[in-house]
């Protein structure tokens, strides 16, 4: 068993970020299938008029709907 070489990106649909970017990064999350699999997601940092920063993951079409948002 080990992980499987070259992951899987799923970047953020920016279309979708409802104020203004701040920072993107690649986050990556581990499943367990037959072989551990990673999988990288985008987190968009945004930030909303009179909102706290933080950071989204925003789909794009065809990609894992999962949405995971990280608080500080």
């Amino acid at each position: 068993m080990g992980v499987q070489s070259g992951s899987k990106e799923y970047k953020s649909d920016l279309s979708k970020v409802p104020g203004r970017i701040l920072k993107r990064k690649m986050v990556s999350i581990f499943h367990l299938e037959a072989d551990l699999v990673e999988e990288c997601f985008e987190m968009v940092h945004y930030v909303e008029n009179g909102k706290k920063p933080q950071w989204c993951y925003f789909p794009k079409a065809g990609n894992h709907q999962l949405v995971t948002k990280l608080r500080h």
